[in-house]
Protein backbone atom coordinates (compact mmCIF):
# COMPACT_ATOMS: atom_id res chain seq x y z
CA UNK A 1 0.00 0.00 0.00
CA UNK A 2 1.30 3.41 -0.94
CA UNK A 3 0.82 6.18 1.61
CA UNK A 4 0.77 9.47 -0.28
CA UNK A 5 1.29 12.87 1.27
CA UNK A 6 -1.57 15.28 0.65
CA UNK A 7 0.40 17.11 -2.02
CA UNK A 8 1.33 14.00 -4.05
CA UNK A 9 -0.78 12.94 -7.03
CA UNK A 10 -2.14 9.38 -7.38
CA UNK A 11 -0.56 9.02 -10.83
CA UNK A 12 2.93 9.32 -9.32
CA UNK A 13 2.62 5.85 -7.79
CA UNK A 14 4.97 3.44 -9.55
CA UNK A 15 3.24 1.50 -12.29
CA UNK A 16 5.02 -1.79 -11.60
CA UNK A 17 3.51 -5.12 -12.52
CA UNK A 18 0.54 -5.33 -10.19
CA UNK A 19 -0.57 -8.68 -8.78
CA UNK A 20 -3.85 -9.33 -7.07
CA UNK A 21 -3.45 -9.94 -3.36
CA UNK A 22 -7.03 -10.93 -2.65
CA UNK A 23 -7.43 -13.30 0.25
CA UNK A 24 -9.92 -15.34 -1.75
CA UNK A 25 -8.76 -15.57 -5.35
CA UNK A 26 -11.14 -18.50 -5.89
CA UNK A 27 -14.80 -17.84 -5.25
CA UNK A 28 -16.35 -19.99 -2.56
CA UNK A 29 -19.49 -20.01 -4.71
CA UNK A 30 -17.62 -22.17 -7.24
CA UNK A 31 -17.07 -24.77 -4.55
CA UNK A 32 -20.38 -26.65 -4.08
CA UNK A 33 -19.35 -28.22 -0.76
CA UNK A 34 -18.68 -24.84 0.82
CA UNK A 35 -22.10 -23.16 0.66
CA UNK A 36 -22.49 -22.49 4.38
CA UNK A 37 -19.21 -20.66 5.02
CA UNK A 38 -19.41 -18.12 2.19
CA UNK A 39 -21.26 -15.38 4.00
CA UNK A 40 -23.16 -12.59 2.34
CA UNK A 41 -22.39 -11.02 -1.03
CA UNK A 42 -21.90 -7.26 -0.84
CA UNK A 43 -22.30 -4.69 -3.61
CA UNK A 44 -20.07 -1.59 -3.48
CA UNK A 45 -20.38 1.62 -5.48
CA UNK A 46 -17.24 3.75 -5.71
CA UNK A 47 -17.58 7.22 -7.24
CA UNK A 48 -14.53 8.93 -8.74
CA UNK A 49 -14.83 12.60 -9.62
CA UNK A 50 -11.33 14.09 -9.11
CA UNK A 51 -7.70 13.15 -8.42
CA UNK A 52 -8.24 12.80 -4.68
CA UNK A 53 -11.16 10.42 -5.06
CA UNK A 54 -9.15 8.38 -7.62
CA UNK A 55 -6.51 7.87 -4.93
CA UNK A 56 -9.19 7.08 -2.34
CA UNK A 57 -10.79 4.58 -4.74
CA UNK A 58 -7.47 2.74 -5.06
CA UNK A 59 -7.19 2.26 -1.29
CA UNK A 60 -10.85 1.35 -1.00
CA UNK A 61 -10.61 -1.22 -3.80
CA UNK A 62 -7.61 -2.82 -2.10
CA UNK A 63 -9.57 -3.10 1.13
CA UNK A 64 -12.83 -4.51 -0.23
CA UNK A 65 -11.82 -6.69 -3.18
CA UNK A 66 -13.03 -10.20 -2.65
CA UNK A 67 -14.48 -12.78 -5.00
CA UNK A 68 -17.79 -12.57 -3.12
CA UNK A 69 -18.12 -8.80 -3.60
CA UNK A 70 -19.42 -6.86 -6.57
CA UNK A 71 -17.66 -3.53 -7.06
CA UNK A 72 -18.97 -0.89 -9.45
CA UNK A 73 -16.72 2.10 -10.10
CA UNK A 74 -18.40 5.19 -11.54
CA UNK A 75 -16.07 7.70 -13.22
CA UNK A 76 -17.72 11.12 -13.39
CA UNK A 77 -18.01 12.40 -16.96
CA UNK A 78 -16.50 15.76 -15.90
CA UNK A 79 -13.37 13.97 -14.65
CA UNK A 80 -13.10 11.85 -17.79
CA UNK A 81 -11.86 8.35 -18.53
CA UNK A 82 -8.34 9.33 -19.60
CA UNK A 83 -6.95 9.67 -16.04
CA UNK A 84 -8.58 6.34 -15.10
CA UNK A 85 -7.19 4.52 -18.15
CA UNK A 86 -3.61 5.32 -17.05
CA UNK A 87 -4.18 4.79 -13.31
CA UNK A 88 -2.85 2.22 -10.87
CA UNK A 89 -6.49 1.56 -9.94
CA UNK A 90 -7.22 0.27 -13.45
CA UNK A 91 -4.03 -1.82 -13.42
CA UNK A 92 -5.04 -3.46 -10.15
CA UNK A 93 -8.57 -4.12 -11.38
CA UNK A 94 -7.24 -5.68 -14.59
CA UNK A 95 -4.78 -7.83 -12.64
CA UNK A 96 -7.34 -9.09 -10.11
CA UNK A 97 -8.17 -12.73 -10.96
CA UNK A 98 -10.91 -13.05 -8.34
CA UNK A 99 -13.43 -11.14 -10.42
CA UNK A 100 -14.21 -8.43 -7.87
Amino acid sequence: IHDLPDDQHWSSIAHDDVDCICERSQSCFNNPGNSTSCGARIFYLIVVHNDRTMNDALYLFRGIRDSRNTILIHIDVKFGMKPYESSVLKQEIDACPCGS
